[in-house]
Order: structure tokens, then sequence, then C-alpha cells
């Protein structure tokens, strides 16, 4: 949301920005134990029990890799029998599953889709499809920030939305791409990349 709100236009962006206090007011007093508890839940540290967790998960890995550095062991190989060594992080699973070869494959795979948004809004004079480009870059960044939080591609309507978003950003491309030509039949000529050739004694 918060890139959405910078990728505005900036009539836009300033009408956002000013309406955003007061909805986190309505937030906290529809829920007032919202800012005790995220409060709480930022500085609990590994005393946090979801938090701990998390931590033990490092060693696990480590010692996995030691073992398949660049490949893993495999894809959907991991399969732990205690629910504690379910291991909440995508780029983990991935890391064991398909080492550090499958981490960069992952890593393009959440973060390109992301780029290609970015880059078709600039393409873009359309504020329509500009704004629809910084809503899909937002959507597209959530979907890489949440897999450090879970085994997010473990879950179908994770995977089912996020192959949603890349058609999106997909077809978002290629109206962008089209309007370069709608360009050039309004009036912009194409510059030629061959020179008119001087007259001879010219």
């Amino acid at each position: 949301m918060g890139l959405l709100v910078l990728l505005m236009p900036a009539r836009q962006r300033v009408v956002a920005l000013c309406a955003l206090p007061f909805g986190l007011a309505l937030v906290f007093m529809s829920s007032p134990g919202v800012i005790r508890t995220l409060t709480d839940f930022f500085g609990a540290g590994t005393t946090d029990s979801s938090v701990a967790a998390r931590v033990t998960d490092y060693p696990l890995v480590e010692h996995s890799l030691e073992h398949a550095l660049w490949f893993g062991q495999g894809g959907w190989t991991y399969l732990p029998e205690n629910l504690l060594d379910v291991l909440d992080n995508q780029f983990l699973k991935t890391a064991i599953e398909l080492g550090l070869v499958g981490v960069l494959a992952l890593t393009a795979f959440l973060v390109v889709p992301a780029i290609s948004a970015l880059v078709a809004r600039r393409r873009s004079s359309d504020p329509e499809l500009r704004f629809l480009c910084a809503a899909l870059t937002g959507a597209a960044l959530a979907a890489f920030a949440c897999s450090f939080a879970f085994d997010s591609l473990s879950y179908p309507m994770f995977t089912g939305l996020y192959a949603l978003t890349i058609g999106l950003i997909g077809a978002a491309w290629q109206l962008a791409a089209a309007e370069a030509p709608v360009r050039v039949r309004a009036g912009t000529e194409p510059v030629s990349l061959n020179p008119t050739p001087l007259a001879a004694g010219g």
C-alpha cells in the first residue's frame, strides 16, 4: 500500500497522505489493542515463541547446505515429521531443496515481475495504466516480502494469486508497448537510423 501511494500521481498522493492519519485513527479506535499488540510483537525478540521457532531454523538449513550447497536435496523433498521443523520461510525451504541456485531462481521469480511492472509504468503515458502498474508492483513486492514470513509456495492460494498477478503484469506490459505505435500515428515521427546521404558536390 505504501508503494502504491508513493507511485500515485501528485494530486492523488497528497490526498492519500492526508487521509492516512484518519484511516490509522479509525483502525486504532475500532481495535484499541492494536498498538499494544504491535509493540509487543516487535519488542518481544526471541522471547516470542513464533520468533524463537524461526530462529532455530537457521542451524537446520546450514547443516543441510553443507551437504548440498548448490542444487539442494531435491524439490519438494523436505517433509519434516516434527511440526517444529516446518520452515516458515520460503527462501530457507528453497535453500534446502534447491540450494543456492534455487534461491537465486526464486528471487528472480519474485522480483522480476515487480521490475517489469515498474518498467511498464515508466513506458506508459496513460494515467490509468500507470496507476494499475503501480498497484501490480506493490502486489508483486508484497509476495516477495511475505515469502520471508511463511513457506508461500506451499499454499495454492498464494501461488494462484501470484500467477494471476504475473499475468496482469504481462498484460500491462503489452498495453504499454502498444502505446508506441499510437504515438507515432499521432504525429511523433520515428527517428531514422539511416541519414540521407549528401548530394555529390553539394
